[in-house]
Order: C-alpha cells, then structure tokens, then sequence
C-alpha cells in the first residue's frame, strides 16, 4: 500500500474510544469536565455529583477559560507494529461521542500512519491501540523523569512510555493506575 500523507486522507483519521475517555497521565475526561461554582470552592456548598462521585474543578485553581485552552486537545501514543516504531500525533480532538480526530492542520499528524485503523485503550479487530493525552500533562510527565534536562520531552523514550502504557491499560477507557482517587471518591 502507498503511504502518502496527503491532507485529504490524514482528514479521515478517526480514533474510536469508549462512551468515556480519559487522558493516559492525568486521568481527566476530554468531554464533559464539570466546574465547581464560587460556593462550592468556598465550601460554603457541597460539590457537584455525577454517578454518586464528586466531582468538579476549582475555579480558583483552574478556569474555565484556562482548561478550555487544552483540556479537551488530544494526542495520541501508538505502536506501528508494520513500522515498528512508537509515534506520537499532533493535536486532535474529542469531536463526537467514541471519536477522537485528529488534525489535518497540523504537520505532526503527517506522521501517523493513515493506513492503519486506531482504538483507545482496547484491542478492537486490527485496529492499533492509542493511548490518548493531553500534551501538558506529558510535559509534567517529562518533567518528573528528567527534572533538571533543558528539554526533558526531547529525552522521554517513546517506545518505553507505550509498552507501559500497554501493560497499564484497563482495556476500555484509561490506566490501570492507583492515584488516590479511587480513597478520595471510591474509584479510580
């Protein structure tokens, strides 16, 4: 198969997830995040509950304004087995509901390879399992692996973090990981 990158066909790149799909690093929802209300921060009220959890950022911490800059923007980490090498995308998004797109606009995305069908998290057919993130948290991450490197991104092993990423997936929506939510609100 020819492996042209040609904008037309990169626009149909479209990665299938779970009814719900939460970023690799830091467990947040591209869809659907929730803000507490002035009250609910203060503690003057209890805090918003979906599905018996609390939920909801504090808006002293993080705006809406400062989350909706990122908090929704996906990439992806896969493995092109054919290739055989680890790929990170450009920017995508959270488009519709089990639907991640990726980006035309952007020249990263020219690296994934188009000829393959995409899955978050679970094994689907052939389809190549990604694992979603937002690019600020994998600058956290980077940074907590190489906390004095001038660039710790350029020094994170791609294959590494997908083959752990791979042994950690849940096989539906995320990781596999205890982070002291599942304490804090009775699940992960």
């Amino acid at each position: 198969m020819e492996r042209n990158m040609s904008s037309s066909i990169i626009d149909r790149i479209s990665i299938t997830t779970a009814e719900e799909c939460y970023c690799a690093i830091c467990g947040v929802p591209f869809q659907g995040f929730l803000f507490q209300n002035k009250e609910q921060a203060a503690g003057t009220q209890p805090p918003g509950v979906r599905d018996g959890v609390q939920h909801g950022y504090n808006p002293t911490v993080v705006t809406i304004a400062e989350a909706s800059a990122w908090i929704d923007k996906v990439h992806i980490l896969g493995y092109d087995a054919e290739g055989d090498v680890a790929f990170i995308s450009g920017q995508g998004q959270y488009t519709s509901p089990r639907t991640i797109t990726l980006d035309r606009q952007d020249k990263r995305n020219s690296n994934v390879p188009f000829w393959l069908g995409y899955s978050c998290y679970r094994k689907s057919g052939n389809a190549v399992v990604v694992f979603p993130f937002h690019w600020p948290c994998y600058e956290v991450f980077a940074r907590a692996l190489f906390p004095t490197a001038k660039n710790p991104v350029s020094l994170v092993d791609v294959e590494d973090v997908q083959s752990l990423f791979s042994s950690l997936s849940n096989d539906e929506n995320g990781l596999t990981l205890e982070t002291g939510a599942e304490t804090r609100y009775g699940r992960p």
